[in-house]
């Protein structure tokens, strides 16, 4: 039960950091850029407070929000800014961050120092 309400949870999250990003691309041009740089900083900020809060359950939450947060930022606003820079489509440039996600995916697969679960059962 805990399973479905933690894939539940992430469902109803997700969909936020994508409203953020369309707010902040319905900004001028030239707030994208800045916009991104305090997701990111409000982000980090977050992410260090998170050692203060004693529920492991609400550090939890807390910390997907940042990292909702962080992937608003340099994700979504970070590829629709690097492709729009470089003249591409978005979906292009998607493409592109394949050659740094694959080989990514593939050292956190084999190594053997990596303690995340989900790692560990691949």
């Amino acid at each position: 039960m805990k399973g479905l309400m933690a894939f539940i949870t992430v469902l109803l999250v997700m969909p936020l950091g994508h409203a953020v990003t369309v707010l902040a691309l319905k900004l001028p041009h030239g707030m994208h850029i800045p916009m991104a740089a305090t997701g990111v900083i409000v982000a980090v900020i977050i992410i260090y407070l998170t050692k203060n809060i004693k529920s492991p359950a609400w550090e939890t939450f807390i910390a997907m929000i940042a990292g909702v947060l962080l992937w608003a930022s340099l994700v979504e606003i970070g590829v629709h800014e690097g492709a729009e820079a470089i003249e591409i489509t978005e979906r292009k440039a998607m493409e592109f961050s394949l050659a740094i996600l694959i080989p990514l995916l593939i050292y956190l697969i084999f190594n053997e120092n990596i303690r995340c679960n989900l790692f560990v059962s691949l």
